[in-house]
């Protein structure tokens, strides 16, 4: 009996060699099955490492076999007639899934570990990429590889200020009337962040600096204004600000303070009456009114509306 169990096994060990001899020649023969190979320009060498060379693997092969029920099932077969069964090279032929950078590949190789697997694929993981399981770990069938390739980058990214403007009243303009001395010119804010990059997309952005490369110059605009209070008409943009202290407050380029503006929303036809106290604005706007008396008119998210004062 038991040399008859060990013809048997010779013959079963035979006959796996005989199938991996089989998926050898359909792998050369079809040309359904090809070399699987990254890209040129899809992932460039990187600093300080190098791509492993075929020639130091010599009997390793990954071979994509998405659709390939074929060579799905030869390798079952090969599994099953012997664990250590000799494949394509010296180790036994399986089937696995590589997930590369979110690419999905159902492969057949006779790769040993994770590590040998993507050497034949022509990647090479840096200290930042992550790999699981581990490059050290055994493959085994039906199991699942994946590679994320990370990076860190600094970027730097430019923004304008806007300028501000330095006002003053003159008499010598009809009440309201803007004249510009001088344009502001804007400055530039350069902020520098660290960029987290996975297989391709930015993931995470974190601020590290704020420098300001160049000043804005404010602009310098005369306003019209009289020298005693008359009673009068405007119409124009209202905005809202977030106006000191609190109450029915306004702004204006040019009213004297303590007058008081009857501010008319010319949409609604909603009113509500206002002290000036302060000045302002400095967009062509014909006033600036308190939050509070703002939302006595409309929602504080409409931002601007058409008014009509009256003082």
């Amino acid at each position: 009996m038991a040399v008859r169990a060990r013809r048997v096994r010779r013959l079963r060990i035979r006959q796996a060699k005989q199938r991996s001899a089989v998926a050898v020649a359909v792998l050369a023969a079809l040309t359904i099955v090809f070399q699987f190979q990254i890209a040129a320009g899809e992932r460039p060498t990187r600093v300080g490492t190098s791509p492993v060379a075929q020639a130091k693997l010599p009997d390793v092969g990954v071979w994509v076999v998405e659709g390939a029920r074929l060579f799905r099932l030869e390798s079952e077969r090969l599994v099953e007639a012997n664990a250590s069964a000799p494949g394509v090279g010296t180790s036994p032929v399986v089937v696995v899934r590589a997930v590369v950078m979110g690419k999905v590949h159902d492969v057949l190789t006779n790769a040993t570990t994770t590590g040998e697997l993507l050497s034949a694929m022509g990647i090479t993981p840096d200290a930042l990429d992550r790999v699981r399981p581990s490059l050290q770990t055994p493959l085994h069938y039906g199991g699942t590889i994946r590679y994320d390739r990370i990076d860190v980058v600094t970027r730097v990214v430019r923004k304008k200020i806007p300028p501000t403007s330095h006002t003053t009243y003159v008499t010598d303009l009809s009440p309201g009337q803007v004249r510009w001395v001088r344009s502001g010119v804007a400055g530039l804010l350069l902020e520098t962040y660290r960029v987290r990059i996975v297989n391709g997309h930015v993931v995470e952005r974190v601020l590290l600096a704020r420098e300001v490369a160049r000043d804005a110059i404010p602009g310098v605009r005369e306003v019209g204004r009289t020298n005693s209070v008359v009673h009068g008409t405007e119409t124009g943009v209202a905005s809202w600000y977030d106006a000191p202290g609190t109450g029915y407050t306004a702004a204006s380029p040019w009213l004297p303070f303590g007058t008081h503006v009857t501010v008319t929303d010319l949409a609604t036809g909603k009113s509500v009456v206002v002290v000036i106290t302060d000045r302002g604005p400095y967009l062509d706007r014909v006033i600036d009114l308190s939050a509070e008396a703002f939302s006595a008119l409309a929602p504080l998210s409409v931002g601007l509306m058409q008014v009509r004062l009256t003082w």
